[in-house]
Order: C-alpha cells, then sequence, then structure tokens
C-alpha cells in the first residue's frame, strides 16, 4: 500500500473522519486560490509524500492515505517554492539555472530529479506536471507533496497517532 499524509484543522477532523476529503474547500490562502483556479480548474487536496515531509507550519491532526486507487499530480505551489517561475504565454513551469548564491544552489540540488525531463529553456510543460507522467513523479519527489484532484472517502483515511 502506498500512503499519503494530509494535515487538517483539529475542528474539521469528526467531519473529515465520516465524510472523507472533499476537492474545492474554500481556503483563505490567496496564492493557493490562484494555482487552484488557473491550472487545477478546482481547489485540489494537498498531502505529503511521508510523514517526515509535513510542512513544520502545519498544526493540525494529521491523516495517513491510502493512495493506492487515485492519481497524484505535481504540487505546483510547491514548485515554486522551489524557484519554479510560470510562463503564462507558453503554459511552463521553468527554473533559473543559472545563480550562482548558496541559495541558488540549493534549489538546483532539489529539482536535481526534474532537470533530465527539463526542455532547453529549462522548462517544464503544466499539462505534464498534472498528468500521470515521469515529470510529475519526478516534481512530487523533488518536493515531497503532491496535489489530488479527487476526493477521498472515509474508507481510506485513519487518524495518524
Amino acid at each position: 500500500m502506498k500512503y499519503v499524509y494530509h494535515v487538517t484543522k483539529p475542528r474539521s477532523l469528526a467531519r473529515v473522519t465520516e465524510e472523507g476529503l472533499k476537492v474545492n474547500q474554500s481556503v483563505s490562502d490567496k496564492e493557493l486560490s490562484f494555482w487552484s483556479s488557473r491550472y487545477y480548474g478546482m481547489r485540489p487536496i494537498f498531502v505529503a509524500t511521508a510523514f517526515a515531509t509535513i510542512p513544520i507550519y502545519m498544526v493540525g491532526d494529521t491523516i495517513r492515505i491510502d493512495a493506492d486507487d487515485f492519481e497524484l499530480v505535481a504540487d505546483l505551489p510547491s514548485l515554486a517554492d522551489l524557484g519554479g517561475r510560470v510562463d503564462f504565454d507558453a503554459d511552463t513551469m521553468y527554473f533559473d539555472m543559472g545563480g550562482t548564491d548558496l541559495y541558488s544552489r540549493l534549489r538546483i540540488r532539489d529539482i536535481e530529479g526534474l532537470i533530465p525531463l527539463m526542455d532547453e529553456d529549462h522548462a517544464l510543460g503544466i499539462k505534464d506536471l498534472l498528468s500521470d507522467t515521469p515529470v510529475a513523479d519526478a516534481a512530487i519527489r523533488a518536493t515531497g507533496t503532491a496535489a489530488v484532484l479527487e476526493d477521498i472517502g472515509p474508507e481510506k483515511l485513519w487518524v495518524q497517532e
């Protein structure tokens, strides 16, 4: 079984364990709203691929999810955190590979699994990132996070102790 993890607010835990996780839940984060409306066409469920990769700022109850039956696609906001920038005309996400400062070198190390999949402009197609492709898989490995584009039923969820 493949597992992923999601953090929910304590006040939502009872509803989530009863009804499951649902796409299109409201978010107050303007950046997530941008990505959701522009690229995903919905508000996805964001998950961590390992318990250890849950961001420290995520406070709440952690839910373990059986991910065998649904597709994981790239978490575009997390790729942007690693330096990805969107070319709206080309519908790609590109990376500046020319930085020589320590921060740039560390970001390049984080995305090195993506580099062989990039085009000559160091770009990845958004459609490839949002489909079941080697590009999406490499992006998920790079960020340690993913997006789920469908509801997840309660039978797939366990509260992590």
